[in-house]
């Protein structure tokens, strides 16, 4: 929900069950958006009327876009290797294909198959790395690496510099430059000779407008994150962006000066006028051709299955994925972050969504105030884990928690870790096939990543018998807990929201088990690592103070200190 400094409602929005947004109100205008079984957008409307209509093709590639505001079909078809062959466009009549208006041809490589020779009989000429160095509407490109850092554009030459984890830090045009401004991940100002611009986030660190020359702004977007308004704050229209499915800007409406001064377009990302490419932090992205100017780092293609072509955008699916760092396409949802009435609020877990994963993905309680007794309370969690859990590739369950304890209710309803998974020392075939318990059963399932931000939850001594070892036996991949107490720690600046987490020794546990009526502190290893019922390593991290980022890199790039 955003509103502006005179509590006018700019934007809201609301969620379906399996967490696509499925409604957005604007300014007075309802949005309302369609999914197809395998939760892929397939219509838009506004205040009712149809605005948009899209098609799959057998491998989930947007094979037809229906745009009835401008009357167009546009028809995309693919090779053999993932390449846009050719983009069709069409004039629609009452619903009906009339005749064919435009048509956009793509030429390959022949002996490196994704790469683009021409394109509409423009050709394009590459380094040894597969960088353009002549490209389209004869801009020419220069290189340090796989870093863009010139250009030269109908003479005008442009200059490109970045930090030390390759975030662009400033711009030269012609002598005209704009420094850049980040914290973390996020840009928070761009700063030039003449003007200051200063990004604003709300309380969900999601970007939500802009200050400009002491002028407030804000963004209305659709269902994808696409920047599609930007109002005043009094609520007015300033000008409007459409784009195609591929983020090509169709038309630009209203004040042309501010929509040209506002960058942030198509899914979020960064727009740059010059070059007319969206800047996605490790590399361009060209909307116009539906690829990536250069190819993607080969390593990536070794570590994911659908990346088989290292400069398609999206996997040819640019209306359901997105990718704002340029090398890994993800789902607009693909996280669910668990927690319960314990803590604070569904704003600071999705705060943590929004760092971790650049989305505002779905928030699942483990409890929703849907009464019942003890038992119910805690088969409603397995139910979750045996119907839902295996859709995402991360589970984060932000509770509390002891060594044989995670809490799915306050303080009143638990799971301990025999009933997550019986017995340790049951082998796999007993564990799945067990029964006898008044508890359903957690089946095992194909889940990545799991992280337990609950205290003691992966304590080490007893490594073997504790929740994460429990959690372990029923999933196919990882499990990240703390040995010791877990500190979250929540912390806003002006311009967003983050979290830090630490796993500290843990006095008050060990006073708790009586074993130490002084209050000694217990031995804490941090932040350990499991793997089907047993401890496989210690994350090569701190202890305390650190990100969230920073464990699931851990997990991701298996970057721990294996145990003897």
């Amino acid at each position: 929900m955003v509103k502006n400094d005179e509590g006018i409602l700019i934007d809201s929005e609301r969620e379906n069950a399996d967490g696509k947004i499925t409604r957005i109100y604007e300014n007075g205008i309802n949005k309302q958006y369609c999914y197809d079984n395998n939760g892929r957008l397939i219509k838009n409307l506004r205040d009712g009327i149809i605005v948009n209509e899209y098609e799959y093709d057998k491998l989930g590639r947007v094979y037809k876009e229906y745009d009835y505001e401008n009357d167009r079909l546009y028809e995309y078809l693919y090779d053999n290797y993932g390449n846009l062959e050719e983009k069709n466009s069409y004039l629609l009549t009452e619903n009906e294909i009339d005749n064919l208006i435009d048509k956009d041809e793509y030429l390959y490589n022949k002996e490196w198959g994704n790469l683009l020779q021409t394109y509409n009989g423009q050709e394009i000429t590459y380094d040894k790395m597969g960088n353009p160095l002549k490209y389209l509407n004869d801009v020419q490109f220069t290189w340090n690496g796989r870093e863009l850092v010139g250009a030269d554009v109908d003479g005008i030459k442009i200059e490109y510099s970045y930090d030390e984890n390759g975030y662009r830090v400033s711009k030269n045009i012609a002598g005209k430059i704009t420094e850049y401004v980040y914290e973390g991940s996020d840009i928070i100002a761009e700063i030039t000779e003449e003007h200051v611009l200063v990004y604003v986030y709300d309380a969900y660190a999601d970007l939500i407008g802009f200050i400009y020359d002491d002028n407030k702004y804000y963004y209305g977007k659709n269902a994808m994150g696409d920047v599609t308004d930007i109002y005043d704050n009094y609520g007015n229209i300033i000008c409007s962006y459409k784009y195609d499915a591929w983020g090509n800007v169709v038309t630009i409406t209203g004040d042309l000066e501010l929509a040209e001064i506002n960058h942030i377009r198509y899914r979020g990302y960064y727009y740059d006028n010059e070059t007319r490419l969206y800047y996605l932090i490790s590399r361009y992205y060209d909307s116009e051709v539906g690829r990536f100017v250069n190819s993607d780092d080969i390593k990536m293609m070794l570590y994911s299955e659908t990346c088989y072509n290292l400069y398609s955008y999206c996997n040819n699916d640019p209306i359901n994925k997105k990718d704002s760092q340029g090398d890994d396409a993800t789902d607009i949802r693909d996280v669910v972050v668990i927690h319960t009435d314990a803590y604070d609020s569904d704003r600071e877990i999705k705060n943590l969504c929004k760092v971790l994963f650049d989305t505002m993905d779905k928030v699942y309680r483990l409890y929703l105030d849907l009464g019942g007794d003890y038992i119910s309370k805690i088969n409603h969690f397995i139910d979750f884990w045996n119907t839902e859990a295996a859709y995402y590739d991360y589970i984060i369950i932000n509770t509390h928690g002891t060594e044989q304890r995670i809490f799915v209710h306050n303080m009143t309803s638990w799971l301990t870790a025999e009933q997550i998974a019986y017995h340790p020392n049951m082998t796999k075939d007993q564990v799945l096939y067990s029964s006898g318990s008044r508890y359903d059963e957690m089946e095992v399932i194909p889940l990545k990543y799991l992280i337990l931000l609950s205290c003691n939850v992966g304590h080490y001594r007893n490594k073997t018998d504790n929740v994460a070892a429990a959690f372990s036996r029923k999933m196919t991949g990882l499990v990240l807990a703390s040995d010791g107490t877990v500190n979250v720690d929540f912390s806003t600046d002006f311009w967003r929201n983050y979290y830090k987490v630490s796993s500290l020794a843990d006095e008050e546990w060990v006073r708790i088990e009586g074993e130490n009526p002084l209050g000694k502190r217990n031995t804490n290893e941090g932040w350990l690592i499991y793997y089907w019922s047993r401890l496989i390593g210690k994350a090569s991290i701190g202890k305390k103070d650190v990100s969230i980022t920073s464990l699931v890199n851990c997990l991701q790039n298996s970057n721990y200190i294996s145990f003897k």
